[in-house]
C-alpha cells in the first residue's frame, strides 16, 4: 500500500517516529510532507492527515479493549474515565464514544442527515437515544475508542463526502464515525459524563 500522508505534529520529536510506524505500514512517505506545528504552514490538508495518522496510531499501540484519543483542548473530570469505560462495557454496539460538552450546544440526531452513508436508498437511520447515551452523527473531544471498530482501512477524509458542496465544514471526526458504522458499530455522547471544550465558541454541533 503506498501514499503520502500530511501530518502536523505538537512536537517535532514525533516526526521520526511517525515516519517510521507508516513505513512500516507500508506508506511510502517523504519527509517534507510531515509537518510540524510552529515550524511548517498548518493547512486543511496537513490537519486531515495528522487527524487519520494519530487515530491509526493509537489502534496499532492499543493493548487493551478500549483507548482514548484525546484533543489537547478538553478537559474532563477524573471520575469520567471510570464512568465512560463502564458504559462502553455496557454497550458493546458503540465503537466511538466522547463525554458531552457543557459549553456546547448539541442537538438530536434525528437520521436523516448522513442516513445516505448506510442506506443508499436514502431510508432514515434508526438512531439510538437513552439516558445514559446519545448515539449522533459524529463525535469529537476526548474519544472512547474501541480497539477494531475500523474493520476496513481507516479511511482519507475526503473519500468520505458525497460532493464539493458538503466539504466545506467537514472533519475528520465525521470521515471517522462513518468509517465505524460501516463496520456495524455505533459513536455517540454520553450523557452522564460531561467535558469542556476549551476552544468552543458556542456554536451548535
Amino acid at each position: 500500500m503506498e501514499g503520502v500522508v500530511n501530518v502536523r505534529f505538537i512536537i517535532p520529536a514525533q516526526k521520526e517516529k511517525f515516519l517510521k510506524f507508516m513505513d512500516g505500514k507500508g506508506f511510502k512517505i517523504e519527509p517534507d510532507d510531515v509537518f510540524v506545528t510552529g515550524e511548517d504552514e498548518v493547512t486543511d490538508e496537513v490537519l486531515a492527515g495528522f487527524q487519520r495518522g494519530r487515530r491509526m496510531m493509537a489502534e496499532d499501540a492499543s493493548v487493551s479493549k478500549f483507548y482514548i484519543v484525546a484533543d489537547d483542548d478538553m478537559v474532563m473530570g477524573e471520575h469520567g474515565v471510570v464512568e465512560a469505560l463502564r458504559t462502553m462495557l455496557k454497550y458493546p454496539e458503540f465503537g466511538v464514544v466522547v463525554p458531552l460538552p457543557t459549553n456546547a450546544n448539541i442537538v438530536d440526531w434525528t437520521g436523516e442527515s448522513g442516513a445516505w452513508e448506510i442506506d443508499k436508498d436514502g431510508d432514515r437511520y434508526e438512531v439510538y437515544n437513552d439516558p445514559f447515551i446519545m448515539e449522533h452523527v459524529d463525535v469529537g473531544g476526548i474519544r472512547f475508542t474501541r480497539f477494531g471498530s475500523v474493520k476496513d482501512e481507516w479511511p482519507e477524509q475526503e473519500d468520505n463526502r458525497r460532493d464539493k458542496e458538503v466539504k466545506e465544514g467537514w472533519t475528520y471526526d465525521r470521515a471517522h464515525a462513518i468509517a465505524v458504522r460501516r463496520s456495524g458499530m455505533r459513536v455517540g455522547y454520553l450523557k452522564r459524563v460531561r467535558s469542556k471544550h476549551l476552544g468552543e465558541r458556542g456554536k451548535a454541533n
